[in-house]
């Protein structure tokens, strides 16, 4: 990575898209490149054809590295898909010193010992997430550095892909001529752009809905407890558009954007909207109610699908904060109504936040993932100026750790 330059790369199933950032004197940063384009090798979040996939990420660096003014070498990118599989791990150890003071050594034994579990074959391992330490009968503790203790338990969130899948989405990287600086899960990249620190104190969920994937992340007590990839999107509404009232999937795609309403409860009856002429088919009055219907049947599929995740994580009564929905099919209209009646949890549209921008585009919900793969890259700057500053210092702060 260059000095004060970041780069990263949403490798999405409908769009691939790339920011280069610049980081100031005070380690905040603006975006100074933006480039995109349509996403022609992912399927449902993997990589499905390496040569599109490789030249998606060219185009969009390319446009990107032209805006900014500045080449770049390594990016941060982002991994989605239902191969993502998650799990809660425990690991203890006796703490070393002869004054029995937790040092830094102590820490990443424990943090070893708790991502020390049986791994499936052909698994990788993407993230340990720290969630909090035990110093013997003390709970809850962020930072046992210079604690004193007999005993050190550390409680991680793990979060583990195929391997094939990720060597698949490196190759492809590779190939178009960059290195990638960290892989970081969708959902652990949305959060970073639009969950507060105060919501992730007291408990939220996250559910980025994508083309093909709806991701969902928990926070409780600041960390992550929860983690899934469901394998349905925005993408299935517009498919369920186009076959219900015959039309071609770009006509569906723009209806479902300028005419879309996913509570169905608060569409008139009598409202029509008009659908174009298509070759020689003349154009004709479909019943808005009837649209609605249609989408309103798919949104509650992935509903369902969160709520089954909800109650399987026992996470209803770890969210005060309630949901944010982000991502682009978080822009259709009503969607916000229909999760809040269907889960009965108060709901919010999450919007990327917290940086300047020379393309104002970016502050809406499709590019959160971009925005969070970036400010946690940021994360990782900072972290490495501190270790300057301070030699040996351990990534306490960090809020991911790669294999």
């Amino acid at each position: 990575m260059k000095s004060g330059i970041l780069a990263a790369c949403d490798i999405g199933s409908s769009k691939v898209c790339c920011g280069i950032a610049r980081v100031d004197e005070n380690q905040e940063f603006s975006l100074i490149g933006f480039g995109q384009t349509v996403s022609k090798g992912i399927r449902k979040g993997v990589v499905s054809n390496i040569e599109a996939v490789t030249k998606n990420i060219i185009e969009a660096v390319t446009e990107a590295e032209v805006m900014a003014g500045e080449s770049i070498s390594s990016l941060t990118i982002n991994i989605s898909g239902d191969h993502i599989s998650s799990s809660n791990s425990t690991g203890v150890v006796a703490v070393s010193g002869k004054n029995k003071e937790i040092t830094v050594e102590d820490v990443k034994r424990v943090i070893n010992a708790a991502r020390t579990v049986v791994i499936p074959k052909g698994r990788e391992m993407i993230h340990v997430l720290e969630q909090h330490y035990t110093v013997d009968d003390q709970v809850d503790i962020k930072d046992p550095i210079g604690m004193t203790g007999v005993r050190l338990e550390t409680s991680v969130h793990l979060v583990t892909g195929s391997m094939m899948l990720l060597l698949n989405l490196k190759n492809a990287i590779l190939r178009s001529g960059y290195s990638f600086q960290d892989i970081i899960i969708s959902s652990l990249a949305s959060s970073a752009a639009c969950i507060s620190d105060d919501e992730k104190e007291l408990g939220v969920i996250l559910i980025d809905i994508g083309s093909e994937t709806t991701d969902l992340i928990c926070y409780y007590n600041n960390a992550v407890i929860y983690s899934s990839v469901i394998p349905i999107g925005s993408s299935n509404i517009t498919k369920d558009i186009a076959i219900m009232l015959k039309i071609p999937i770009k006509e569906a795609e723009n209806l479902k954007i300028n005419s879309g309403y996913a509570y169905s409860e608060d569409v008139d009856n009598d409202e029509k909207i008009e659908i174009p002429a298509i070759g020689a088919n003349p154009s004709k009055l479909e019943s808005k109610k009837f649209l609605s219907e249609v989408i309103e049947a798919r949104v509650k599929e992935i509903l369902e699908q969160v709520n089954f995740h909800i109650n399987k994580g026992d996470l209803r009564k770890r969210i005060p904060s309630g949901i944010v929905l982000t991502g682009g099919g978080s822009k259709l209209q009503g969607i916000e109504r229909l999760c809040y009646e269907y889960l009965k949890i108060p709901v919010r549209i999450g919007f990327p936040y917290g940086f300047s921008s020379v393309n104002n585009n970016i502050f809406s919900p499709e590019y959160s993932v971009l925005v969070g793969l970036l400010l946690l890259s940021l994360e990782d700057t900072k972290l490495e100026v501190k270790e300057k500053d301070k030699k040996g210092f351990f990534e306490k702060f960090k809020s991911f750790f790669s294999k």
